[in-house]
């Protein structure tokens, strides 16, 4: 999942091993305190992610960032439900929904929108160095 921004692939790769690290927790069937700290460490790190991707969008000139802001957004507010959600049934096919949503979500993000921003970011760093 390389975009060619090295800060930004650097998380993302980081991102990758914090999902991995709660999909083998939710296969383990381990339901409690693990799972959660896990899931916090791979959220809190999904918006440090995103704040760094911002700023790194903004300063690169990107033109439709408040729409890419409002996606990161939206992932937000579904995550916070999905984790209360889980929080008070402790249920392993809750864990393993917000898992998926997460991982489908984070990799779509990345491979699509995120891919083409980085695009337009360094396509436009080169014209303005030339």
């Amino acid at each position: 999942m390389v975009c060619g921004i090295e800060s930004i692939d650097m998380q993302h790769q980081t991102l990758v091993e914090l999902i991995n690290q709660v999909h083998d927790i939710v296969s383990s069937g381990e339901i409690h305190d693990r799972l959660k700290r896990s899931f916090d460490e791979l959220i809190d790190y999904t918006l440090v992610h995103f704040h760094h991707e911002e700023g790194v969008f903004a300063a690169g000139g990107y033109p439709l960032l408040t729409a890419h802001k409002a996606r990161h957004q939206a992932l937000a507010q579904q995550v916070i439900k999905h984790l209360a959600d889980l929080n008070h049934c402790q249920d392993m096919m809750v864990a393993a929904e917000l898992l998926f949503f997460l991982k489908e979500w984070l990799t779509n993000h990345i491979q699509e929108e995120d891919r083409k921003v980085c695009q337009y970011i360094l396509e436009h760093a080169r014209d303005t160095a030339a």
